[in-house]
Parts: structure tokens; sequence; C-alpha cells
């Protein structure tokens, strides 16, 4: 996909040490949806 940015996982969820270190706990997220209501 081409992603520009560092991407960190250790299978800690939100325990990690970055999540937890800069109180990090949610992820915003976006859904475009049509005028037909649904999600595309």
């Amino acid at each position: 996909m081409g992603m520009t940015w560092v991407q960190f996982f250790d299978r800690k969820g939100w325990q990690n040490e970055i999540s937890s270190s800069f109180d990090i706990k949610n992820i915003p997220a976006m859904c475009l949806v049509n005028t037909k209501g649904m999600v595309s």
C-alpha cells in the first residue's frame, strides 16, 4: 500500500510502551457514506 509512516506492532494492544507513554486511548477513523446510506 505504500504507507509512508513507521508502523509499530508488539501484540500488547493498548498496554504497549508507545500508547502508554503518550496516553493514547483510541485511534481516529472515518467512513465514507453515499447518498443511499451505504458505506463505501
